[in-house]
């Protein structure tokens, strides 16, 4: 097809014409009715030959188009890494942060297009991992809502030492939410392998990732957060857990095993309190322990034969009292030595059940 134009020329990839255009004189920055440029619709398709020409002619990567994306936007929607290698070479480190009229940084539409290799090459160059959108999305959020997993994992790692697995977004969901609610079990389980990843980070409606699995109908999800901890018994704004959201869209798989984890909690606890008052009975239950009274000239009876035994009257006070009471404590015995006191009180039993405390899952 003859082309009659740069941007013609560049959408059929026709380089040949192109050079031929540009040296009888026409622009290299001409726009679309999209306000694209050339180097725009070259990055858009992946045509590095052209993108390798047009910025050695002079072609202006900052021009946005009618949505204020540029070059380096578009760039992120191909699958092809050469074109976007070759334009951040040429950008400003401040450049790569450059937002859409959408708040959308490049880290944000390759997140979003599952460009894992695209993701790592921006973040090399030190893009801002922490960027929102205007719903308050980070490239996390996108990911996880899409269900790129070797984004989501190529972010988690490049993350540490930040809080982006618990960021949440202007409706206060956080990358969890998101994943759980689209069923992605895969990125769930590779956002709950962080040490700080809460499974019980709640919305501004505080729902919880598990009410969002369950209304959406997502059992794979449902599951794995349950054996990661999560409680199905929290409620939300509406006073209403992740089983009734099961049972309002009809999710029967949900419901059986929410059910089931209801259930299994409940025996659980019901143990926990047969333990807890079997322990409390131990522990009131009186220990008595036979206390022997001093000897006193009063109470020994002597035997006619030498060898009889002594005999000790038992005393009537309780063992606090004999400890307590000075007329014990100053008693003699027949050789008028004063006699040492009797303690009633036992020390050193501890309950034999300490506090159970719930594992906290981070």
């Amino acid at each position: 097809m003859y082309c009659t134009s740069v941007l013609d020329a560049t959408i059929y990839g026709d380089l040949t014409t192109l050079k031929a255009l540009v040296t009888s004189g026409q622009s290299v920055n001409a726009r679309d009715v999209n306000g694209k440029t050339p180097l725009a619709v070259a990055c858009y398709q992946g045509w590095y030959e052209g993108v390798v020409y047009l910025l050695a002619n002079g072609c202006d990567q900052m021009i946005a188009d009618n949505r204020q994306r540029i070059p380096l936007h578009a760039a992120t929607y191909n699958d092809k890494i050469r074109c976007l290698a070759l334009l951040v070479q040429h950008l400003q480190p401040k450049s790569l942060n450059t937002c859409d009229s959408e708040r959308m940084t490049a880290l944000h539409w390759a997140a979003y297009h599952d460009r894992p290799e695209h993701v790592q090459l921006l973040i090399s160059k030190n893009i801002n991992l922490l960027a929102a959108d205007c719903d308050g999305k980070t490239a996390l959020h996108w990911a996880s809502q899409k269900g790129n997993d070797q984004c989501v994992e190529i972010l988690m790692r490049e993350a540490r030492g930040t809080n982006l697995v618990n960021m949440r977004d202007k409706s206060g969901k956080g990358a969890l939410h998101y994943a759980a609610a689209a069923g992605h079990s895969r990125v769930l389980s590779c956002l709950t392998n962080s040490k700080i990843c809460d499974i019980h980070l709640q919305d501004h409606d505080d729902r919880q990732p598990l009410h969002w699995a369950a209304a959406l109908g997502r059992p794979e999800c449902v599951n794995l957060l349950l054996e990661l901890g999560a409680d199905p018994n929290m409620h939300d704004i509406n006073t209403r857990n992740a089983l009734y959201y099961a049972k309002k869209s009809s999710h029967e798989e949900c419901i059986s095993i929410l059910n089931g984890e209801m259930k299994h909690l409940y025996l659980e606890k019901k143990e926990k309190l047969k333990l807890e008052e079997r322990s409390k009975h131990r522990i009131s239950s009186p220990i008595r322990h036979r206390q022997v009274a001093p000897a006193t000239t009063d109470n020994i009876t002597s035997e006619s034969n030498s060898n009889s035994k002594q005999s000790f009257k038992v005393s009537s006070q309780s063992p606090q009292d004999s400890a307590a009471s000075p007329e014990n404590t100053d008693e003699m015995n027949s050789s008028g030595q004063k006699l040492p006191p009797i303690r009633g009180s036992i020390t050193g039993i501890s309950k034999p059940f300490g506090t159970k405390t719930s594992k906290n899952v981070i």
